[in-house]
């Protein structure tokens, strides 16, 4: 594959020489104000007909707490009904992220292919198919999870063996023990969920380009096109760190004056400094705003265009298969 450097400068291109900047941010902002307007909405009909959701409860049980009020389930069918509507306002916001995920993604790899045709429809298409969305977004987290379970059992099962040999040698206490247990539990698990969502992470880019395909054929085609490009992509983020750290500098150097500032003139301008810090401050968040939102575009883009460019590689690899074996 191109180095990190050429597929970033392809994003820039795109991202600095064209509209599709302002195209994908258009979908981006209509989807997600869809998805925030339905979980508001789902939790205003809640509250209308008097049902609470686990969330909401725990919401209310603080505030009371607060109050001086202990707050407790009044009874079993109680908590069975906010089971009930804590599952389905989960399954809502999935069903509805799926939607918004595959509409960005569809403008992205429009982007990528500079076609323009429907470029704002194309970004609503998976409202034709959401239940087939929410399952490969369930697919994919069970995957992960499976995994990271698989590797935390056998994390697990071999501290078990390493703290139980080295508590019978008088080399850890019983709470050392529970420490070493957890470390290998939880680092192998965390290790190959990270694989693994390596492995997945072009399935929504197969997807909106095969959308009658099935979660499991994504998925494989993923595989396939991350195979021995996991690390690569790894360090393709790992190339924009600059960028994020820039997004968050306004904000950090405009706190840490003002601090300065503050803590300077205190007691001296006592009424007058507090508004001045508070109008840098918010312009200093402002700006990482801005900055921010840019940064996420060109990431996404870079992202579109490193599929793009694993599926030309992968792709030609395989036209290329039948030939050699002809000429051997």
């Amino acid at each position: 594959m191109r180095s990190c450097k050429e597929m970033r400068q392809d994003a820039w291109n795109i991202l600095t020489g064209s509209k599709w900047g302002w195209k994908i941010l258009l979908n981006g902002i209509v989807l997600y104000a869809i998805l925030v307007a339905v979980l508001i909405g789902l939790e205003f009909i809640f509250e209308s007909v008097g049902i609470q959701t686990w969330s909401s409860f725990r919401e209310a049980q603080l505030a009371a707490k607060r109050s001086g009020v202990d707050l407790t389930i009044a009874s079993g069918h109680e908590a069975l009904r906010m089971t009930f509507a804590s599952g389905f306002s989960t399954f809502v916001e999935y069903l509805f992220q799926s939607i918004v995920v595959f509409g960005l993604v569809t403008t992205l790899v429009k982007c990528i292919k500079d076609d323009s045709n429907g470029w704002f429809a194309s970004a609503f298409g998976g409202f034709k198919r959401p239940f087939d969305l929410l399952w490969l977004t369930a697919l994919i987290m069970i995957k992960v999870v499976v995994w990271a379970l698989a590797f935390a059992f056998i994390g697990g099962f071999i501290g078990g063996i390493v703290s139980a040999v080295l508590r019978v040698c008088g080399m850890v206490t019983e709470k050392q023990m529970g420490v070493l247990v957890g470390l290998l539990c939880g680092i192998p698990a965390c290790i190959a969920a990270i694989i693994v969502s390596l492995r997945y992470v072009l399935t929504w880019y197969v997807k909106s380009e095969n959308v009658e395909i099935g979660a499991n054929a994504c998925i494989k085609r993923s595989c396939e096109l991350m195979r021995g490009r996991k690390w690569k992509l790894f360090l393709f983020w790992l190339s924009y760190i600059g960028w994020f750290i820039l997004v968050i500098l306004p904000f950090a150097l405009t706190a840490s004056v003002v601090g300065a500032l503050s803590a300077a003139s205190a007691g001296a301008q006592a009424d007058a400094i507090p508004d001045e810090c508070s109008i840098v401050m918010i312009g200093a968040f402002v700006v990482s705003i801005l900055i921010g939102i840019f940064v996420v575009l060109y990431t996404a883009i870079g992202q579109a265009v490193f599929y793009r460019d694993a599926k030309a590689e992968v792709d030609a690899t395989k036209e290329a298969e039948p030939s050699e074996g002809v000429t051997a």
